[in-house]
């Protein structure tokens, strides 16, 4: 639930809080176990939000929600996350993986929640300028790796890893995180990923996602972050059918 005027996908769409809200209402009716929430875009180029002007529009989303579904809050702000959980949020998801405030990782142990912490090369307004690995997979591994060891030296345990799909990453990169996934499973936590709508798709139809996801959920990728949720749950729901999974 991107409540913001600029993001990648939907900018714009749900800045409204009514909107919002009924946004919200039609995600968990169509099978979303947990709603991420954001108040900043940090889509390749765009620019940081205030914890001000975050909060602003996250506490009133979180008042409504927190009794109706898990939530997640998408900042890289340690006062925003400890502001929304305060406020009845769940889980932080934090695409610096706790590198861009240095008290995030404060926060996240003193609430005891869990937290995503995703690997990204660079911040949002640079990490597309000309990416370079020389093992995608290793570095990003051995980049989790370090982030994991750091979160459990601050008390931090349940810690659910993101190879951070678009963040830092050219487009056979994405495809060779996506192709090797399941290699991430044995640093110990959950995997998440997030495909949705991403430019390296070269397209904004669900179907495309809805594919590389059906990839990523027989590759053992615990959690999906996708904007069309119905589309998903159908997904899923015929991949158990046939066993697939």
């Amino acid at each position: 639930l991107n409540i913001t005027d600029n993001s990648f996908s939907d900018g714009g769409l749900y800045n409204d809080f009514e909107k919002a809200k009924e946004h919200l209402l039609e995600m968990i009716s169509d099978g979303a176990d947990i709603i991420d929430i954001g108040a900043e875009s940090t889509k390749p180029y765009s620019s940081p939000v205030s914890a001000e002007e975050q909060l602003q529009k996250l506490i009133p989303i979180i008042d409504f929600a927190k009794n109706k579904t898990t939530i997640s809050i998408d900042t890289r702000s340690s006062l925003v996350a400890r502001e929304c959980l305060k406020a009845g949020a769940n889980i932080i998801n934090d695409v610096s993986g706790l590198e861009y405030d240095k008290n995030m990782a404060y926060v996240i142990a003193t609430y005891n929640c869990p937290v995503i912490i995703q690997h990204s090369k660079g911040t949002p307004e640079n990490m597309q300028n000309c990416p370079q690995y020389n093992d995608v997979i290793e570095e990003i591994f051995l980049a989790l790796q370090e982030k994991i060891k750091f979160a459990r030296s601050k008390g931090i345990e349940n810690i659910i890893i993101d190879p951070g799909i678009g963040f830092g990453k050219t487009r056979e990169n994405n495809f060779e995180i996506i192709r090797r996934v399941e290699e991430f499973k044995s640093l110990g936590c959950p995997v998440m990923l997030g495909v949705s709508r991403k430019s390296f798709l070269e397209t904004q139809e669900d179907t495309y996602t809805a594919i590389f996801n059906a990839l990523a959920v027989e590759r053992n990728v615990d959690y999906i972050r996708v904007h069309n949720v119905k589309m998903h749950k159908n997904l899923l729901d015929l991949m158990q059918m046939f066993m697939i999974k």
